[in-house]
């Protein structure tokens, strides 16, 4: 739904279920697309930072590279 507690909730609702289309865009703004789930999550909340947030996924299937545009 686009909210941040949306997001959360597909982010943990796909943990170790069936894969789903990711896009990973890269900071030159090439991209990876593939089909994975999520394998591991972890969180940070550190006291006076940021909260982080670390995701493995498992591909189960080949990415598809896109070169910068």
């Amino acid at each position: 739904d686009g909210s941040a507690s949306g997001t959360a909730d597909d982010v943990m609702g796909n943990f170790g279920a069936t894969d789903e289309v990711w896009t990973i865009t890269f900071t030159d703004t090439s991209t990876w697309v593939c089909n994975a789930y999520i394998k591991s999550a972890t969180f940070g909340a550190p006291y006076d930072g940021k909260v982080t947030q670390s995701i493995t996924l498992k591909l189960t299937a080949g990415p598809t590279y896109t070169d910068v545009a």
